[in-house]
């Protein structure tokens, strides 16, 4: 296996995983659904039917900020979202993609209602509906004060979606770094595999490297020889005599002439030619 080959391999099958990934976000982009919200608003304010003092006690209750807060709590309820919806022929899919949210503008008196739907007509009408049945009720629930609509929501609704282009972008980047993480793990992979499948290298057969340990036990065995002959002390020598296994060392002793006669003998010899 050449050394650029996982190199290689890892980069092909990063190249085949971005390319999923652009798929795969570039359908996304193409076949997701339209968002639209569109907004209308109602304020609420003392009934014009009483005097200047009552209006000034209850603009001081409404400064407070309870009844605005209850008043949008009770047109969240869903209850005229779901009449709004009937009153416009909605279909089920339709209904159940849209959706209604009312919230108190800080530090006003203003409720702020927000339809989104799949189209800007739908979060238009229902966002209108939806304020005119909670303004009729509202005026029922608590009589000093109106609710009455600044705004219709007609011309007002907007797209509430990601653009195509920003998701094509963000799927780019993704793309990109999946590529990344999925070349290094397969590179890794690979070069693994490849060392485990690389043949482990010998050293060179010689005929110098096979005679050398012969050669040792021979020398050794030069000395052991020579201490078979050596002289023992006292004058004997060893002799080795094999029998079957075992090992019998008989001793000798050593015959030693001298050639010159004691000085004794030479003195014995003299007397004996004078006394004759």
């Amino acid at each position: 296996m050449s050394d650029f080959q996982p190199l290689r391999r890892s980069l092909q099958i990063a190249v085949v995983a971005a390319l999923l990934v652009l798929a795969a976000g570039a359908v996304f982009a193409l076949t997701q659904q339209g968002r639209y919200k569109a907004e209308t608003s109602l304020i609420v304010l003392p009934a014009s039917t009483l005097d200047a003092q009552e209006q000034a006690s209850f603009l001081e209750t409404l400064s407070r900020g309870q009844v605005v807060a209850t008043m949008a709590e009770v047109a969240q309820s869903g209850r005229f979202e779901t009449e709004a919806e009937k009153a416009l022929g909605l279909s089920t899919a339709e209904a159940a993609d849209t959706t209604v949210t009312v919230t108190v503008v800080p530090s006003t008196s203003v409720l702020l209602i927000e339809a989104e739907a799949s189209t800007a007509g739908i979060a238009e009408q229902v966002a209108d509906r939806t304020a005119a049945l909670s303004a009729t009720y509202l005026q029922s629930m608590i009589k000093p004060y109106t609710a009455t609509q600044v705004r219709p929501a007609a011309g007002t609704a907007y797209s509430a979606g990601t653009a195509p282009w920003i998701v094509l972008g963000g799927t780019v980047i993704a793309a990109l770094a999946v590529a990344l993480a999925v070349q290094q793990a397969a590179y890794q992979v690979l070069q693994s595999r490849r060392r485990a499948r690389r043949p482990v290298r010998r050293p060179p057969f010689s005929a110098a490297s096979s005679a050398t340990p012969t050669a040792a036990p021979a020398a050794a065995a030069a000395p052991a020889a020579a201490d078979a002959t050596a002289e023992t002390p006292n004058g004997f020598t060893g002799t080795s005599e094999w029998a079957g296994k075992g090992e019998k060392k008989t001793e000798t002793p050593s015959t030693k002439t001298d050639p010159t006669p004691s000085t004794t003998e030479s003195n014995s010899a003299d007397e004996r030619v004078l006394f004759s």
